[in-house]
């Protein structure tokens, strides 16, 4: 029940991608893999602690995807889109803190199916599931729970955010997928773990429709949802939000 659920890890000379995803200090967060060779994740995600910066666009990270044997693949990629762009001064990332990593080739194991309808119009509250990977002392360990809805966060002209209560929510899982058991969809995007315990906020994933992707015209920079990547199948049939080759669930 992972959801197409990666890990993220900063590149370092003198590391193979596989020597990568296995150090823990090279981690960084978590993403799901949105079609065969597209990774969405927290814009926040990408912030390489070590050199204090962000990992921008057209830099290169390294994905690792476990596959059902449980041995790790690693891929190599770029960041292609952020949102924002432009991170404050203080270091916060205001919502929707999104961003999209373009492999350099398709991932081999189950992507996510995403839905195309705002998460806040289809939930009741219950049937959740979040799931990312965490560092749990040095080892990285995919970590998942059940969440309820409990609210929502933003003020006039923010992007909303779900407020979630749960089990999931520490360190490490921003990124990964909130999914609808029911459907079989994710629904948002885990952003953070909120001060108090047990509680996080994750971006609907509708919001998706403000990233503007390279390669698109002006006139296209927010296109339909079956139609916004420019190159590869994703979301074919825009009435469906279907993607991928397996379900979240």
């Amino acid at each position: 029940m992972n959801g197409g659920t990666v890990r993220i890890h900063v590149p370092r000379a003198g590391y193979s991608p596989l020597d990568t995803v296995q150090e823990a200090g090279l981690f960084l967060g978590s993403g799901f893999l949105a079609a065969p060779q597209w990774v969405l994740t927290c814009a926040h995600v990408l912030f390489d602690g070590a050199a204090q910066r962000p990992v921008g666009k057209g830099e290169r990270v390294i994905v690792c995807q476990v596959g059902p044997s449980g041995l790790p693949f690693a891929l190599e990629g770029e960041v292609a889109a952020v949102l924002p762009e432009h991170v404050p001064a203080a270091g916060s990332w205001p919502a929707p803190d999104l961003a999209l990593v373009r492999l350099r080739r398709p991932a081999p194991y189950t992507c996510a199916y995403l839905s195309d309808r705002p998460a806040g119009t289809q939930l009741d509250g219950s049937g959740l599931y979040q799931v990312g990977w965490i560092d749990n002392g040095g080892q990285l360990t995919l970590r998942g729970g059940a969440v309820t809805v409990a609210g929502t966060l933003g003020g006039p002209g923010e992007a909303e955010q779900l407020l979630l209560k749960g089990e999931g929510f520490i360190a490490g899982s921003s990124g990964g997928p909130v999914v609808d058991l029911r459907r079989g969809e994710v629904v948002a995007v885990v952003k953070s773990r909120l001060r108090e315990g047990g509680s996080g906020s994750a971006v609907d994933l509708a919001c998706l429709r403000s990233l503007a992707v390279p390669g698109l015209t002006a006139e296209r920079a927010t296109p339909p949802f079956g139609t916004m990547l420019p190159d590869g199948p994703w979301w074919e049939g825009a009435a469906t939000g279907r993607a991928g080759t397996g379900l979240a669930a």
